[in-house]
């Protein structure tokens, strides 16, 4: 997911998110994880919340792993680049 990016409704009935339109305008850290694997080797995961317009005037903000499922299962699909605008 990069900033700047836009989605676009693929498949309405199937999608939970249920925005037309999504334009990516941040991206946050949320929360970070570790895991502790064999060997005492430690692994940090990082979850990120998208800042994003939605619908051409609403804003919203979306789990980054929810929006990168939805467009893996085809719910939705890259439009391109959008134009800067101010949060």
């Amino acid at each position: 997911m990069f900033v700047g990016s836009t989605y676009i409704i693929h498949d309405l009935e199937r999608t939970v998110l249920g925005y037309a339109t999504i334009e990516i305008r941040e991206r946050v850290l949320s929360r970070t994880r570790q895991n502790t694997l064999l060997a005492n080797t430690v692994t940090t995961e990082y979850f990120y919340t998208l800042l994003c317009f939605v619908d051409g005037d609403g804003t919203a903000e979306i789990d980054e792993g929810e929006l990168l499922a939805e467009v893996s299962l085809g719910y939705y699909e890259y439009a391109g680049r959008s134009q800067p605008r101010l949060l």
